[in-house]
């Protein structure tokens, strides 16, 4: 916890900080009509500037698999889908567009796709950034089978220079004039706070996908800049809301320190009580955990057992989640990407999505510096936060992950 007295969360303030309104009711057309159930109503909220309404609870394609979970994510009421060019190397995007050309509903979703800026470690951006960005956007919108996407993100921004970056902005202005994005927006990780801010200087996005949950109540520099995009009309969706998967209900349930069963809407729950949040993008990954999360989209009031979930000290330092700060890297003598360690870490035990892992640890890491990890015996990373980074460091070591 930060020292700041402003950034101090009492217990009460803690729960009762964000209780949200839910905006008007409005429905995408026609979109309700078959899965409203009488005596329940799904709760919606408008996507800034975009004027998308939403259901409060929308899905995260990333590690989804299994097509059933897409089409009876339609049949329940989920009009927002949110996936990326190079999730299971393009395979999700194409999931996603066969499922719903099949069931004919397009012009009833929202279809949201993320591509990252071209470059490399070395070099930064690519000279021919602009030809690479468009042409990845051409392989998305034929693996969609769609002649357009609702929401186009430029993909883990983590530098704010980016934001603004010429040929990055010349590719999304030329694709929106196109009628192929609607609109268009940023997905970040690191350096939130000040990615949004250089959001909002900019004007020239619609829409932030921001990573946040209750793990992250003391940052109050991030809840400003949140709430000032809010107010400048941009349109947010939450992720990493559930602070980083269903993984303690299989095989890694001794890693999380926690005892307790983990309240999966409770966490959702927290982030969606935040008024400036349009909707969440929780990445359930079958029909069970779909209908968990989608059942918060009737109400946001917290259940007793609920609110003791978010109180306890012992699910805050339990859970272990990593909120990219960077704190850690000063205390590594290779001078690691250690953010970077800790992501691939959830991608690979907490998603089950080892691919994931591999691609980003090569590209955001590199071979060179992971041969150094690999061959370190004494780890001294620590985390401000206790954070078990060391830890989770070995055990990339123990699965080869650092040898690639």
């Amino acid at each position: 916890m930060k020292s700041d007295k402003s950034a101090r969360i009492t217990r009460r303030h803690f729960i009762k900080q964000t209780a949200a309104g839910v905006g008007a009711a409005c429905l995408l057309p026609g979109a309700f009509s078959h899965v409203q159930e009488e005596e329940k109503k799904i709760l919606t909220r408008v996507l800034g500037r975009t004027g998308l309404c939403l259901p409060i609870v929308s899905m995260g394609v990333m590690n989804a698999d299994i097509p059933a979970v897409i089409a009876e994510s339609v049949k329940i009421g989920v009009r927002h889908f949110d996936t990326a060019w190079y999730y299971q190397g393009g395979n999700n995007e194409r999931m996603v567009g066969t499922v719903l050309q099949n069931l004919g509903v397009r012009n009833e979703i929202v279809i949201a796709t993320k591509i990252g800026p071209p470059a490399s470690r070395e070099r930064g951006l690519a000279p021919n950034a602009k030809e690479i960005f468009l042409s990845h956007f051409q392989q998305s919108l034929e693996r969609l089978q769609t002649d357009w996407v609702d929401i186009l993100y430029l993909h883990g921004v983590e530098h704010p220079a980016l934001v603004t970056a010429e040929p990055l902005l010349e590719a999304l202005a030329q694709l929106r004039k196109e009628k192929k994005v609607h609109f268009i927006g940023i997905s970040t990780h690191r350096n939130q706070t000040q990615i949004l801010q250089s959001m909002c200087q900019s004007g020239f996005y619609d829409v932030a996908l921001v990573a946040y949950n209750f793990l992250m109540a003391d940052d109050t520099e991030l809840l400003r800049a949140m709430e000032t995009a809010h107010a400048k009309n941009i349109g947010l969706v939450a992720m990493k809301t559930q602070a980083g998967g269903d993984w303690w209900r299989k095989d890694f349930q001794d890693t999380t320190h926690i005892e307790k069963t983990i309240n999966q809407t409770a966490m959702l729950k927290w982030a969606l009580r935040h008024e400036f949040f349009a909707t969440a993008i929780p990445g359930y990954t079958n029909l069970d955990h779909m209908r968990e999360d989608f059942s918060v989209a009737y109400g946001i009031d917290y259940t007793e057992t609920e609110r003791e979930f978010l109180l306890s000290a012992d699910t805050r330092v339990g859970l272990n989640y990593c909120r990219q700060c960077r704190g850690c890297e000063s205390t590594c003598p290779l001078g690691m990407d250690c953010s970077t360690l800790m992501r691939a870490y959830m991608y690979a035990f907490q998603y089950h999505n080892r691919d994931l892992a591999r691609t980003i640890l090569l590209d955001q890491v590199g071979k060179p510096a992971l041969e150094r990890c690999s061959q370190c015996r004494e780890c001294t990373v620590r985390c401000h936060y206790a954070l078990h980074a060391s830890e989770k460091i070995a055990a990339l070591k123990e699965a080869d992950f650092l040898m690639v």
